[in-house]
């Protein structure tokens, strides 16, 4: 049995709410109940006059349009519910994954729900910064096209998984206050990793696989410093060299 917040001020400061006739309050809680994890269900009024023991109507859920939005195979979705249960997402806390896995799934014009829900959380930041100062502030905070760009191309280049450049991006900034003074450390610290990867490999030395972009990300792995190769049989590895005898390159080194 799944449990779910409940807002037990709606009664009386939800004037939206208050409105509703006494049918349509009883709409209101089984559509919270009803709906999956994410928010999103299928209209079905039979169903609900069933369950709610009075004939539910068209114009009855038409009460509530403010609340709910249809999406584009024909589901509807409660606006406020991802962020009334979970607050703000994130790949790292379990629970929340099949719920980002979810809105991902479903489409409303342009966009996903997971875009939606990211928007709302932006405005919501937004209107915190407000007041004396907050408009500065905002710009202070907004990254530069240039700052994006390198990132996008940051994200592109790297080889392991990650949830997008949107997604990474507000991870990013989120996680290091100083990440103005670090993005222009990402793409040489992946050259780099890269280039220890090939080395290693080249060795014949074990490869761990890529890290999960927010992995690396959030331990700052552009400031780690990897290991010397060193190749089995003492010969150090400084690159390939063709040879005319075999007609093929080999890695050149001597005996250290």
């Amino acid at each position: 049995m799944s449990k779910r917040f409940t807002d037990t001020t709606k009664w009386i400061n939800r004037p939206w709410f208050r409105r509703l006739t006494p049918v349509q309050k009883c709409l209101w809680l089984y559509l919270c109940d009803s709906c999956d994890e994410a928010g999103v269900f299928a209209l079905d009024l039979d169903m609900a006059s069933f369950v709610i023991g009075a004939v539910v109507t068209e114009a009855d859920f038409g009460a509530m349009s403010k609340q709910v939005v249809q999406l584009d195979c024909g589901k509807w979705w409660l606006s406020d519910f991802v962020s009334f249960q979970y607050g703000s997402l994130s790949e790292s806390c379990p629970p929340h994954r099949k719920v980002l896995h979810v809105l991902k799934g479903y489409r409303k014009g342009n966009g996903t729900l997971l875009d939606r829900v990211q928007d709302k959380e932006e405005d919501k930041e937004k209107d915190k910064e407000g007041g004396p100062g907050g408009d500065r502030k905002a710009k202070a905070a907004a990254p530069a096209d240039a700052e994006q760009s390198l990132f996008v191309a940051f994200v592109k280049a790297y080889p392991g998984r990650s949830r997008g450049v949107r997604s990474e991006f507000d991870n990013f900034r989120k996680h290091h206050k100083d990440w103005r003074d670090c993005i222009n450390l990402l793409m040489p610290a992946l050259e780099s990793e890269r280039d220890w990867h090939r080395r290693r490999q080249a060795a014949g030395g074990f490869v761990p696989n890529w890290k999960h972009l927010q992995t690396w990300l959030n331990n700052r792995c552009w400031e780690q410093t990897l290991e010397d190769v060193a190749p089995a049989g003492g010969r150090k590895v400084t690159g390939p060299v063709y040879t005319e005898e075999s007609g093929m390159f080999r890695l050149s080194g001597g005996e250290e």
